[in-house]
């Protein structure tokens, strides 16, 4: 399943500004829009998925370890 997606997920999230999360998430919550519970369980999935993906490949030894350049 993520295999397709994963392409569009890869870059460097360090220099991303997520002040404005915080508010849009809590705008979000508070949305009366009726798509919004189908498209919370759409995320739910998502995130799971990649979660189990990412266990996965962690438990293959997929990933290795390596060094951070600052």
């Amino acid at each position: 399943m993520w295999t397709k997606t994963w392409p569009l997920l890869r870059g460097s999230f360090r220099h991303t500004d997520f002040s404005e999360a915080k508010p849009e998430f809590a705008r979000w919550e508070a949305s009366i829009d009726p798509m919004r519970g189908e498209r919370r369980r759409m995320y739910e999935e998502l995130v799971a998925a990649l979660a189990k993906e990412i266990e996965d490949a962690l438990d293959d030894g997929a990933f290795h370890s390596f060094s951070l350049r600052w």
